[in-house]
């Protein structure tokens, strides 16, 4: 079996080497599309890590968890929509190391909503507004990730993290 599994490598990477450069270069950045869906379409989401005090998932050690994790459930997980939960204003959209492609959204309330973990850069430009179900960009694995998901958090005024639970109800969970 273990030979099997050698060929099989064999002949993959033999049929890549006789592919033209352009068909194995980096793919073209085209329009988002998120599992053949139009934007708007719904999401059910499920939460695989709280607010609060849990185990890091990569690294191991006890932490304070400052958002809440998501993931989709009755779609792929990759490029699953992510929307907005708020009106406000977009502030930052980019990637940032450990949190990979992240938006940030200034809420009306000057609450701030973090979305990380996005699969590639998001097509909103900061400054621009967004309004709840407005589409953010969608679930990924960037930065220091266990897996696809969304991490969302929410800051207030403060500068202190508080539980996103509230505005997560009737957008990502029923």
């Amino acid at each position: 079996m273990r030979y099997l599994k050698t060929w099989a490598f064999l002949l993959m990477f033999l049929f890549i080497l006789t592919l033209p450069v352009s068909a194995v270069a980096e793919p073209r950045r085209g329009p988002l599309l998120y599992n053949g869906q139009e934007p708007g379409y719904e999401v059910k989401w499920r939460i695989t890590s709280g607010f609060g005090s849990r185990v890091h998932p990569v690294y191991g050690y006890r932490h304070f968890h400052q958002g809440i994790d998501l993931v989709p459930v009755n779609t792929r997980r990759y490029k699953a929509p992510v929307v907005s939960t708020t009106y406000g204003t977009v502030i930052f959209s980019g990637y940032l190391q450990a949190r990979g492609y992240t938006v940030i959204v200034r809420g009306e309330e000057g609450f701030l909503h973090i979305y990380q973990h996005l699969y590639r850069q998001s097509e909103l430009e900061p400054l621009g507004e967004v309004e709840p179900f407005d589409l953010i960009g969608g679930a990924g694995s960037t930065g220091v990730s266990s897996g696809i998901h969304l991490h969302y958090e929410v800051w207030c005024p403060e500068d202190e993290p508080v539980d996103p639970l509230a505005w997560l109800k009737g957008i990502y969970l029923d």
